[in-house]
């Protein structure tokens, strides 16, 4: 929890300011709320989901451009989240698709290339879906 703090604190102050959160579990409730904002630039990750350091390097390289990344564990408990508390029938059927693609662990370049969307489109359906 201490960790979301400090994160809400730091974009708060800096705006538009990079952050990678890598923990030990999923915490809806906090990142729900720092991907409320604006989500660019924001990672987070479990730390048993990062097997090699090509793969965090990339995670870091993406957060540093501005994008969004999220683990296939945290996506999947985000989408949890959504249905426990406000159904996925709020989604659209494209978020439902990006969705989809994130909790398979899919990069946001990679989701865009699959369902054929800018990398902004991909990051806006991130944003809708956390609201």
């Amino acid at each position: 929890m201490r960790e979301f703090v400090q994160a809400l604190t730091i974009r708060t102050r800096i705006p538009g300011m990079g952050l990678l959160l890598f923990a030990q579990y999923v915490e809806t409730r906090y990142a729900t709320l720092l991907l409320a904002g604006d989500p660019t630039g924001i990672g987070y990750l479990l730390k048993n989901s990062v097997v090699d350091m090509p793969a965090f390097v990339a995670a870091l390289e993406e957060i540093a451009s501005g994008k969004t990344v999220l683990g296939p564990e945290v996506a999947t408990q985000l989408v949890r989240g959504a249905y426990a508390h406000k159904g996925l029938d709020r989604l659209s059927s494209r978020e439902v698709q990006v969705l989809e693609q994130m909790a398979q662990g899919m990069s946001n370049a990679g989701i865009a290339q699959k369902l054929h969307l800018s990398i902004g489109g991909v990051e806006k359906n991130i944003s809708s879906i956390s609201l």
